[in-house]
């Protein structure tokens, strides 16, 4: 989705932005920020928590 979203921008000609996303719109702009440092230039995260955050909280504990 990240990919997508770059593509859309690249095509109505922006070279640099800065995504504000919500729940799943911002873990596509935390993957955004991520892949493209160079292209996104701020990015805003609302209630959003990591993906390897919460896959560790899901996952059973270790004895």
């Amino acid at each position: 989705m990240a990919g997508d979203q770059l593509a859309v921008m690249k095509h109505f000609g922006f070279k640099r932005f800065g995504p504000i996303g919500h729940d799943r719109g911002a873990r596509v702009g935390y993957r955004l920020a991520l892949d493209h440092p160079g292209t996104v230039q701020a990015f805003v995260s609302v209630t959003f928590i990591p993906t390897d955050f919460k896959m560790n909280a899901a996952a059973p504990a270790s004895k």
